[in-house]
């Protein structure tokens, strides 16, 4: 069964989807999706369903890493309802799926000096 996951104006398709964009996914608002869709009317219904939804945090980041074309389809495999993801845009203007503000906590880019001289300090307000 193909579906699209959505969260936080996230979509990801499985392979062979149709997420408009080469790897899968891609960013859109998510109130062009859902509600009102940009017509100026907006409509609220009561969020109940039959039971609760599984939302995969990150993916399915337990033995795959978190945020990874891989770990959201383990996450669709396991049959999760939505994805909950961070979109950041880089310094080249690129979205991405990343939490972290540094690589430190999932990489370790730290202890490869070929990558020294892509090192940025970030001066965060």
């Amino acid at each position: 069964m193909k579906r699209s996951i959505m969260k936080q104006g996230t979509i990801y398709s499985p392979p062979g989807g149709q997420a408009g964009h080469s790897n899968g996914i891609a960013a859109a608002p998510l109130v062009g999706v859902v509600g009102g869709g940009g017509r100026g009317v907006e409509t609220k219904a009561p969020l109940q369903t039959s039971r609760p939804f599984n939302i995969a945090h990150r993916g399915s980041n337990g033995e795959i890493p978190e945020e990874t074309a891989a770990a959201y389809k383990r996450a669709s495999d396991e049959g999760a309802d939505f994805i909950e993801s961070d979109v950041t845009a880089t310094t080249d203007g690129r979205l991405v799926c990343f939490h972290d503000m540094t690589l430190d906590d999932s990489t370790d880019v730290a202890h490869h000096p070929e990558f020294a001289g892509r090192r940025r300090t970030l001066d965060v307000q």
